[in-house]
C-alpha cells in the first residue's frame, strides 16, 4: 500500500477518523496497532508474523532486563534479545548473499557440488523496524528508557504504519514517551502534518517517479546506451534517489503529525553538504546516528585515538553499506564513504584534501568543498544503483569512452532537467522553510492554498503509483 495511492487515501481517512472519534488513550493504541496490521498485511500477509516475532522478542526482552540486578544477566538477556533479532535479519536478507558466495568459495577450493541458490522473499521494511527493536532494548539496558508493561505499546512502537516499511527511524526514546500523552486534535498541528505530506507528495509524485521513467531503462541495460546518456541517467539517480526517499519521508512524518505524533526529521538538504561528514549529517538522519550512537560510539569511536577511530568508522560504514542490502556494491558504497570520512578527518596531513577543505569558512572554500563533497557523493551512487558489480564496472568505463556503448540516446539537454530540482531544492528550500516560519498566515487561509497545490497537483501528476526505492531495503 503506497503512500500516493488511492486504496492508501481510503485507509487514511477512516483510520484518521475513527481515531480521533475514539476517546481513551488505550482504545485508540490498539486501534493504531490493528491498522498498522492491516496496512503492512497489504504488502504480504505471511510476515505479519515476523511483526509479532519481532515485538514479543523485543518486548519480553525488556521486561527481563528490567527484573534483573547483576550486570553479567543483563548483558546476556540483552545479547540473546539483539542476537533472535538479528537472525531473523540475516535469515530473510542475507542467507542468501552468504549461501551465494559460500558456493562460489567451495568451487573456488574445486569442491563444488550441485547447490542449488535457495529463494527468499524480502520481508519489506524488516531492516527499519529491527533496528527500532534494537535500539528498544538497548535504551532499556542503558536506563535512557523506561520499561512498558503494555505488549501493546511496544508492538505500536514497532509496527507504527506510517514510518513502518522505509522509516526515519524511531527511537524509543522519541516515540514511547508520546504513548503516555493524552492527545487532543489540534488544528494547527493537523494543517502543518497535511502540509508536509503533500511536500513529500510533490517530491515522490511530481519529481522522483519523472525522474525514475528517464534512469531506470539506462540501468536496467548501460550497455545499450551512449556514454552521455549514462551521465545524464547516473546524475538524475542523484536526484531520483533524494526526492524519493525523502519523499516517503516527509508523508510519514505528514501522516504521523496528523495522528498527533511527532516524527524525527531526515533529510536537511544533502545537496548542500561541504564535507563528507556534513553530508551525514544530512542524509537519512535516522540511520547515520542511529549507526552513531549504536555502533559507532561503542566501537570506541574518537575517543581511544586514531587507530581505534578507523576501526570504528570502517567497521560502522560497511555494516551500514550492508545494511542497505545483501550485495558487494553496498558494502563498497559503505567502505569507499568510510574512507572518505577518514580521509577528511587527517585532512591536513593529506596535501589535496587539506586544500580543498582547510578553509571552508572562506566563500572559495566553501564553494570548493561543496563541489568536491558532491562529485564524490555521486559518484558512488553509481555501485548503489548498479544492479550488479560488473554492471558498475561497465558503467564507469562507459562513462569515460572506454567502451564503444549502444545505440539508445537521452539528448544532452535533459541534464538540465535532471539538475533543475536538486538546486531549486538545495538553493531555496531552507529559505522557504525560513519563511514559513516568519510568515503566519491565518489557519484558514493556510489550508485553502495547501489544498489548492494539492488539487493542482492531482490534475498534473499521473496517477501510476512507483514503488519506493527503499522499500527493498
Amino acid at each position: 500500500m503506497l503512500f500516493t495511492e488511492i486504496r492508501f487515501a481510503a485507509f487514511f481517512v477512516v483510520c484518521l477518523v475513527a481515531y480521533w472519534a475514539l476517546k481513551r488513550t488505550r482504545h485508540r493504541h490498539i486501534f493504531l496497532l490493528v491498522m498498522s496490521y492491516v496496512f503492512y498485511a497489504g504488502w504480504d500477509v505471511r510476515f505479519l508474523l515476523l511483526i509479532i516475532y519481532a515485538s514479543a522478542v523485543t518486548y519480553f526482552g525488556a521486561r527481563l532486563l528490567s527484573g534483573e540486578t547483576s550486570p553479567h544477566p543483563h548483558s546476556r538477556v540483552l545479547s540473546v534479545s539483539v542476537g533472535l533479532l538479528l537472525a531473523s535479519l540475516f535469515f530473510f536478507k542475507y542467507f542468501t548473499f552468504a549461501f551465494e558466495n559460500l558456493s562460489a568459495l567451495v568451487a573456488g577450493l574445486g569442491l563444488s557440488g550441485n547447490w542449488t541458490t535457495p529463494e527468499i522473499l524480502l520481508p519489506v521494511g524488516i531492516s527499519f523496524f529491527t533496528f527500532q527493536a534494537i535500539s528498544y532494548l538497548v535504551d532499556v539496558r542503558r536506563g535512557d528508557t523506561a520499561v512498558s508493561r503494555s505488549p501493546v505499546d511496544v508492538a505500536l512502537y514497532i509496527a507504527f504504519f506510517p514510518q513502518l516499511v522505509a522509516g526515519p527511524i524511531v527511537r524509543s526514546t522519541d516515540f514511547m514517551p508520546q504513548l503516555e500523552e493524552i492527545k487532543r486534535f489540534d488544528t494547527d498541528q493537523f494543517i502543518r502534518g497535511g502540509t508536509v505530506f503533500l511536500l513529500g507528495f510533490c517530491y515522490k509524485a511530481a519529481i522522483a517517479d519523472n525522474l525514475g521513467i528517464l534512469v531506470d531503462p539506462v540501468f536496467a541495460a548501460p550497455d545499450q546506451w551512449t556514454t552521455v546518456s549514462i551521465w545524464v541517467a547516473t546524475l538524475g539517480f542523484y536526484g531520483q534517489i533524494y526526492f524519493d526517499f525523502a519523499g516517503y519521508s516527509w508523508m510519514a512524518i505528514g501522516v504521523a503529525a496528523m495522528l498527533g505524533f511527532e516524527l524525527p526529521r531526515n533529510f536537511n538538504f544533502p545537496c548542500m553538504a561541504r564535507n563528507i561528514q556534513d553530508f551525514w549529517r544530512r542524509w537519512h538522519i535516522s540511520l547515520s546516528t542511529w549507526l552513531r550512537d549504536y555502533l559507532y560510539i561503542p566501537l570506541g569511536g574518537s575517543q581511544r585515538g586514531g587507530g581505534r577511530f578507523v576501526y570504528a568508522v570502517m567497521v560502522t560504514m560497511l555494516l551500514g553499506g550492508l545494511w542497505h542490502g545483501a550485495s558487494w556494491n553496498y558494502v563498497v558504497w559503505g567502505g569507499l564513504h568510510g574512507l572518505a570520512i577518514i580521509a577528511y578527518r587527517y585532512r591536513k596531513q593529506i596535501p589535496l584534501i587539506g586544500l580543498m577543505f582547510g578553509k571552508t569558512s572562506t566563500a572559495v572554500g566553501f564553494w570548493v568543498g561543496l563541489l568536491a563533497t558532491q562529485i564524490w557523493v555521486f559518484a558512488l551512487w553509481i555501485p548503489f544503483r548498479a544492479e550488479s558489480f560488473a554492471d558498475t564496472t561497465d558503467i564507469v568505463m562507459a562513462m569515460f569512452g572506454q567502451t564503444p556503448g549502444g545505440e539508445n540516446a537521452i539528448p544532452v539537454w535533459m541534464l538540465a532537467v535532471v539538475l533543475l530540482p536538486v538546486v531549486v531544492d538545495a538553493v531555496i528550500g531552507h529559505r522557504v522553510e525560513q519563511m514559513r516560519q516568519v510568515i503566519k498566515l491565518p489557519i484558514f487561509i493556510y489550508s485553502m492554498i495547501v489544498g489548492g497545490v494539492f488539487a493542482l497537483i492531482l490534475v498534473l501528476v499521473p496517477l501510476s503509483s512507483e514503488p519506493f526505492i527503499y522499500f527493498r531495503f
